[in-house]
C-alpha cells in the first residue's frame, strides 16, 4: 500500500525540503501532489476535502523515507472540532 505515493515522495522530497525549509506535511494520492501544509492536521483536512474516503499519503517532508510510521490515511471515523 502507498507504493505509488512513496515513489512520488522519493522523487520530490529534496525539492520540497528546499521549497519549504520550515518543514511541512505533503499530501499525495497516486502520482498527484495536493500540496504542503505546516500542520499534519491541516494536511489531513485538505486531503479529505479533495480525495474523500480513500487512502492517501500524508508525510512529513523532513522525515526519513524509510519511516512510514507517520503515514496517515483517512478513516471516516475521524472527527474534527
Amino acid at each position: 500500500m502507498f507504493e505509488a505515493e512513496l515513489n512520488k515522495f522519493r522523487e520530490i522530497q529534496e525539492r520540497l525540503k528546499n521549497e519549504y525549509p520550515e518543514g511541512g506535511f505533503v499530501v499525495i494520492k497516486d502520482d498527484e501532489v495536493l500540496g504542503v501544509w505546516l500542520s499534519r492536521h491541516d494536511a489531513l483536512r485538505e486531503g479529505i476535502a479533495r480525495f474523500g474516503n480513500i487512502p492517501f499519503l500524508v508525510k512529513d517532508i523532513r522525515e526519513n523515507l524509510d519511516d512510514i510510521s507517520n503515514v496517515i490515511n483517512f478513516s471516516r471515523d475521524i472527527q474534527f472540532a
